[in-house]
């Protein structure tokens, strides 16, 4: 339905919340605030640097409750009170009017409202998302097969395609070693993004590596199902998790493997 909200992957406006999405307060999150700092930069006579970032960003939105009853009417507010608990911690949240893009939040705000009748609340939420940016619904993944060491690539495959969105993207990089000698270092570099990092854990024939940009992790695996960090294998020299520039073609340099494939998992991120 173009007026219901999906919240952790439920659509609220079944039977089971009732709740209708009222365009009369939901803004489209067109951008988020930015944050601008400066510093003075030590011995360069009073010079100065400057940058910025965007700061949490809050989605206000308007929805109806409606049941059957009073009695079915709080029964539907326990529900929504249950399903949208902020302890629970970041959710998605998804408007069906806004195409293919979702946020992470949670609600962020005390919620007081006369009831409609004896069936309805009018109610005004909050939710406060951290990271401002929007992921796109549709997580991509691409393979590069490994074949010589060093080994260039570009992602997307396509050489004339772009990384979609218009935020840098931080994708799982998931590295398999299928030659029958062992790996004993696997150094990722995204020439693009001038970003580079290396792993010297060593990996037998059929093992796994991740190298997780978004949570700074990286994991290491026999069967691809339980994975263990192995975080200090970390070069000290080589050690910033590459990310995906967007609106271009990002290249991509494997050295330490020569047999094998490179897993790129990511989703587009929107600052809007």
């Amino acid at each position: 339905m173009a007026n219901s909200l999906h919240f952790d992957g439920v659509d609220l406006s079944g039977s089971t919340y009732g709740v209708t999405l009222m365009k009369q307060r939901t803004q489209y999150p067109v951008m988020a605030l930015p944050k601008i700092f400066s510093a003075s930069v030590a011995q360069r006579h009073g010079g100065f640097t400057y940058g910025g970032r965007g700061s949490a960003r809050v989605i206000p939105v308007r929805v109806a409750v409606q049941g059957s009853s009073f009695s079915d009417l709080m029964d539907k507010v326990d529900a929504l009170n249950y399903l949208m608990a902020p302890e629970n911690g970041e959710k998605s949240i998804r408007f069906d009017y806004i195409s293919g893009r979702y946020w992470l939040g949670r609600l962020s705000n005390s919620i007081q409202a006369p009831p409609i009748g004896s069936t309805g609340f009018v109610l005004d939420w909050d939710f406060l998302c951290s990271n401002p940016n929007a992921y796109s619904t549709t997580q991509e993944t691409e393979t590069i097969t490994l074949v010589s060491n060093p080994q260039n690539g570009y992602l997307p495959l396509d050489f004339f395609s772009v990384i979609e969105g218009n935020v840098e993207t931080f994708p799982v990089w998931k590295f398999k070693n299928t030659n029958a000698s062992d790996v004993t270092s696997i150094t990722l570099e995204n020439t693009t993004t001038n970003q580079k990092i290396t792993v010297t854990k060593t990996l037998q024939q059929n093992e796994y590596l991740k190298i997780d940009s978004q949570r700074e992790a990286i994991e290491f695996s026999t069967d691809d199902s339980t994975y263990t960090n192995v975080n200090e294998y970390r070069s000290n020299a080589d050690k910033t998790f590459p990310t995906l520039d967007p609106q271009v073609s990002n290249t991509i340099t494997i050295t330490g493997i020569t047999t094998g494939t490179c897993d790129c998992i990511y989703r587009a991120r929107y600052r809007s």
